[in-house]
């Protein structure tokens, strides 16, 4: 029992327990996680294209299924403050 890895690397069942650790702990970071490595919506897996949704790790209509309207607005908001903060980073801003 274990997982390939997209480089052919076959991890055992300790792998697995750490990743099921991982999203038990934090479903929400393990989704955007996802999201981000695999350009896949953790929900029904179709191709995140958008940033926010690769941001967010969930597809624009699961998003707005499962928290409403809002959430797409909360989420782009989140993104841009994400954005902004990297941005501010690189030129060394506090």
């Amino acid at each position: 029992m274990g997982q390939i890895d997209p480089d052919g690397v076959l991890h055992g069942a300790e792998h697995l327990k750490g990743v099921l650790d991982e999203i038990g702990n934090d479903p929400v970071a393990a989704a955007r996680r996802y999201g981000y490595e695999t350009k896949r919506c953790c929900c029904c897996g179709t191709e995140l294209e958008d940033p926010v949704s690769v941001f967010s790790g969930i597809g624009p209509v699961c998003l707005e299924r499962l928290a409403g309207k809002e959430a797409l607005k909360e989420m782009a908001a989140a993104f841009k403050a994400q954005q902004i903060g990297q941005g501010n980073a690189l030129v060394g801003v506090a």
